[in-house]
């Protein structure tokens, strides 16, 4: 029988459960040879094959079927849970004041609760491969703050996941667990706030838009309500000099308009607040600014109007319903 053959043959038998539910010990290369007649190569091969395919998990030298979420009974759970640093994975796309805060918050709760939290850094194209090592490392559950869910064979990897993941700020389309920060509402009161100060003409700006839409959907329904325009073109990305120049080309056209614009982070409002600043547009007599998750930062000399969800709050949320998947993973906290 040809490898490619051996592979798709054990590849279905594992997705049906033939060796165990999800979170099973995988059979070692010796036992696939002889319950499928084949060379000890050619189950090398096979099972490398649903490795790479993660269908396969590997701890060690140990593999465990990836095949939807376990129970803590699987092999998988009792193998996690026998090591003498019971470890949580962290799975962070950057470091910036908002990440910082946040972990370090998770951090010192984690390890209150007796757990060993390890930190990963990861980028788009990498966050499989993240996840896979953090597992790998033995961590019995992983909390993600990455923003990049879109691709299908990272939601395919999600469902199957053994193990609890919790992700904080942005749910994936996969069915997992989420905390997220009251996007919708904080939008409504952005566009409440510069709407009561007299501003008639309203901006949402953003490095991705798209990522953020129900901070989005919140400011522009709150604009619409109280009957100013609000559609498409009221969407500015602000990522690079083009985009920089074509809000103030905005602004210049709008002159005789009193313009409020909602940034979707601080980060982003202190850059357009300097940016504007630099050339001679006073804020906010000239423009209104709003900005979202009250940063500590070094720019916080900048005197920026910003709305935010607690952290603690949200630190405090992601632990205890964290702590629950653990202990019943089987059900959605």
């Amino acid at each position: 029988m040809k490898t490619t053959k051996i592979q798709n043959l054990l590849k279905n038998d594992t997705l049906l459960g033939k060796f165990g539910p999800s979170g099973s010990r995988f059979p070692n290369t010796e036992a696939i040879m002889k319950e499928y007649n084949i060379s000890y190569v050619t189950a090398l091969k096979a099972i490398t094959a649903l490795i790479d395919d993660s269908i396969l998990l590997q701890l060690g030298k140990k593999n465990f079927t990836a095949t939807g979420i376990a129970d803590v009974q699987s092999d998988i759970f009792k193998y996690l849970h026998s090591q003498k640093k019971k470890k949580v994975g962290i799975l962070i796309q950057n470091l910036n004041p908002y990440f910082a805060t946040i972990t370090t918050l998770i951090y010192k709760k984690l390890q209150e609760k007796g757990f060993f939290p390890v930190i990963s850094l990861c980028e788009e194209d990498t966050i499989l491969q993240s996840i896979k090592s953090l597992i790998n490392d033995n961590c019995c559950a992983i909390i993600s703050f990455c923003f990049f869910y879109e691709n299908i064979d990272f939601n395919d990897f999600i469902e199957r996941l053994p193990i609890p993941i919790l992700f904080v700020g942005q749910a994936p389309k996969a069915h997992r667990s989420a905390v997220l920060s009251d996007n919708f509402n904080s939008g409504y009161r952005a566009g409440k706030h510069l709407i009561s100060y007299g501003y008639d003409e309203f901006y949402f700006i953003a490095h991705n838009p798209k990522t953020y839409n129900e901070r989005l959907l919140g400011f522009k329904s709150c604009i619409i309500e109280n009957g100013f325009l609000f559609d498409d073109s009221h969407i500015i990305p602000f990522e690079d000099e083009t985009h920089h120049l074509n809000l103030l080309r905005i602004i210049e056209k709008k002159q005789n308009k009193r313009i409020g614009l909602f940034c979707m982070h601080d980060l982003i409002g202190y850059s357009v607040y300097n940016f504007l600043s630099n050339r001679d547009i006073k804020i906010p007599q000239d423009i209104g600014l709003v900005g979202y998750d009250k940063l500590e930062t070094n720019l916080n000399q900048i005197k920026l109007t910003s709305l935010y969800y607690s952290l603690p709050n949200m630190a405090d949320t992601t632990c205890k319903l964290l702590l629950e998947y653990i202990k019943n993973p089987l059900k959605d906290p």
